[in-house]
């Protein structure tokens, strides 16, 4: 706040605009554009409303390895059942955040220590940072490693599995939670090998809710995408539960995507309702074939403003 304040001293000029790009932001309309009152609007709503469904933690249940898929409905499970063995039975749980910051909050809480000590964590998410000196057993995020910060705003998904198989197979956990960051956007697409990937450059940011609010995109298409992008992730997915050994495996989500409900877009933190709190739960099993030999990563420091750059392509700022 005092650097802020002695730039606004010494640049005096710049105040008003500085002022007007905060009051857009508030209002929603740098997100969101015309949309931007009413969707705030509607965010305001639902956090002050009353839930009508129990939240469950992680930890309420019974499993060895949990892969957690970023923002994702359990629609689009459904619509991928066919194309997976590993996809049963889809069951539903209300989950404990409409955004990771919260969920992650609210599930490696102090409460959940014991448990936590007892836990590795492999993750892609940039909300999970400050677990590293958290009491779990062990943390490994992404963000340490590799030079995908500066192609891709999230993490690509054969990352978080070599770095879970490697977390895996040192068999110094009694509970291993795996955090993929897709199919939350951007939307990765394969290329020729599992390394290789392109970004959907329109897919960064809001670009995709404006193309929809200026009637270049529908809904469907909206959950074609993102559902393209969780077979993007599921394939990874699948190498993972063929080289680590857990017999009680679930898949599920942080957290869901509101495509219009009440008024609501995308997901923030504290919003009550089910199409952000909504997230399959998806039971299977795990068994280490050693089929794949996990890519060592080189160890990267990437500076305040990558990060800052990532979390406005990932819709955050």
């Amino acid at each position: 706040m005092q650097e802020l304040i002695l730039k606004g001293v010494s640049r005096p000029h710049r105040i008003p605009p500085y002022l007007y790009n905060k009051l857009l932001i508030k209002l929603g309309v740098k997100q969101w554009g015309k949309k931007g009152p009413s969707v705030k609007l509607a965010e305001l709503r639902h956090k002050h409303r009353d839930y009508p469904y129990s939240t469950t933690s992680i930890w309420d249940y019974d499993w060895d390895l949990l892969v957690v898929l970023d923002a994702c409905r359990p629609e689009w499970m459904r619509a991928v059942k066919g194309e997976y063995d590993f996809i049963n039975t889809i069951e539903t749980i209300h989950s404990v955040g409409s955004h990771s910051e919260e969920w992650i909050s609210n599930t490696f809480a102090s409460e959940h220590s014991n448990q936590m000590a007892k836990s590795a964590y492999v993750t892609g998410n940039h909300y999970a940072e400050d677990l590293e000196h958290s009491a779990l057993k062990e943390f490994k995020s992404a963000h340490d490693f590799g030079s995908w910060a500066y192609d891709s705003a999230s993490p690509p998904a054969n990352m978080i599995t070599d770095l879970a198989i490697r977390t895996a197979r040192q068999k110094e956990w009694s509970k291993l939670i795996v955090h993929y960051m897709q199919p939350h956007k951007p939307f990765l697409k394969r290329g020729n090998t599992r390394e290789e990937y392109t970004v959907d450059k329109e897919s960064l940011g809001h670009l995709l809710y404006h193309r929809y609010f200026n009637g270049e995109l529908t809904v469907a298409d909206l959950h074609a995408a993102f559902t393209d992008n969780l077979r993007y992730v599921l394939e990874e997915v699948k190498l993972l539960l063929e080289n680590v050994h857990a017999p009680k495996t679930v898949i599920t989500a942080d957290h869901g995507q509101a495509f219009g409900e009440d008024g609501l877009y995308d997901h923030i933190p504290g919003v009550k309702h089910p199409s952000v709190r909504e997230v399959p739960w998806v039971k299977t099993s795990a068994k280490d074939t050693e089929s794949l030999y996990p890519r060592e990563y080189e160890a990267a420091d990437y500076d305040n403003k990558t990060v800052q750059e990532n979390l406005k392509k990932l819709g955050y700022l």
